[in-house]
């Protein structure tokens, strides 16, 4: 990050996808599902969400997790910009997914990624271990004074509704 500018980083674990076996052998490509879909879309339409005025999104390149990107970017703003970013694939280090936010001049960014990887982004940012996993298509809002680690402080962290509570 460049300046003193405060930041708000939301990281977003992505929505529940199809189950894992032989109709998606190459699991990056394994797609969200229906459920996982209906959920997230769910979260999305609360008030706090639709809020966050996320001009970029950083996303892992996994197939779920940039549709969830694509979810979240059309949700709270239209022309927010959607980029895969190597430093949120799998078991990716926290430092180099602060080197990617210094990269970027935008004030609302989400991270869009993947357990337990998120969690230790969280740790890493704050400073402090992570007590509760992510669950699938959670996001967390943080304020950052600067991209360095222990920087940062959790505001607010939403969770989808069950299933039965997103068909509603």
């Amino acid at each position: 990050m460049t300046g003193s500018r405060v930041r708000h980083v939301y990281l977003v674990r992505h929505a529940r996808a199809e189950a894992r076996g032989l109709r998606w052998p190459d699991d990056r490509r394994r797609p969200l599902s229906p459920a996982g879909i209906a959920a997230f879309s769910a979260l999305l339409r609360t008030p706090r969400v639709r809020r966050s005025g996320v001009t970029l999104v950083l996303t892992s390149g996994l197939s779920r997790a940039t549709g969830t990107a694509r979810l979240l970017a059309r949700a709270v703003t239209p022309e927010a910009d959607v980029r895969v970013c190597r430093a949120v694939e799998p078991g990716g280090d926290p430092a180099h997914v602060v080197r990617a936010l210094r990269r970027h001049r935008a004030t609302r960014i989400a991270i869009v990624g993947h357990e337990p990887d998120l969690s230790a982004l969280a740790a890493f940012l704050t400073g402090h271990p992570v007590t509760h996993p992510f669950p699938k298509g959670a996001m967390c809002r943080m304020r950052l004074r600067c991209a360095e680690a222990g920087a940062a402080r959790i505001m607010w962290m939403a969770t989808p509704p069950t299933s039965g509570e997103a068909a509603r």
